[in-house]
């Protein structure tokens, strides 16, 4: 008996960091969509993008490659199907949301070694990165209030060019297609 007891308060103990990180992280994505905390925000059971077309599609992105790679996809999806994703400028006319902030107190100083075989060079060189958490999510309106469609978080290198919300997107695009195939 008792250990069973042990399990569940174990078990409890390692739920409620998790809960809090969730609670955090809805936290930090209704403060990038600027809406109130009355709107229910949740991952969705079985990912569907809204019916409706065009798609519209805000993003928001303190990242200017982030921004025009996903622009670069919806010209790409335009040029094969015309007026099926349109960006918009105000989020309240938006049906998807595509966000991807840097996270607050990640940001650091890295220093990478590379060998050289070259004499002249010495032993090696060093060069200085800076890299930091980003998260990112690809967001649908239903009729309950907020999905959470797609979401991925990643280390990366600040400057270097940002693929990561595309791909998000490109994936909830093809994955909706499917599952509207069948």
């Amino acid at each position: 008996m008792s250990k069973v007891l042990l399990l569940s308060v174990a078990i409890l103990v390692l739920m409620i960091p998790a809960a809090a990180q969730n609670a955090d992280e809805i936290a930090a994505l209704r403060k990038h969509l600027g809406i109130p905390d009355g709107v229910s925000i949740a991952p969705a059971a079985s990912p569907q993008l809204p019916g409706e077309r065009p798609l519209t599609v805000f993003i928001h992105t303190g990242d200017q490659s982030a921004t025009a790679e996903v622009q670069k996809l919806v010209n790409e999806i335009n040029k094969k199907q015309a007026g099926t994703v349109e960006l918009v400028t105000e989020s309240t006319k938006a049906s998807v949301w595509l966000i991807q902030y840097e996270v607050p107190g990640t940001r650091r100083k890295d220093t990478d070694t590379a060998n050289s075989m070259d004499p002249h060079l010495g032993g090696g060189q060093t060069h200085n990165t800076y890299k930091a958490e980003v998260r990112g999510y690809v967001v649908a309106r239903n009729g309950n209030g907020l999905e959470i469609l797609g979401r991925f978080k990643k280390d990366v290198i600040l400057g270097d060019r940002r693929m990561e919300l595309r791909d998000a997107f490109n994936k909830v695009l093809k994955d909706s297609s499917k599952s509207e195939k069948h």
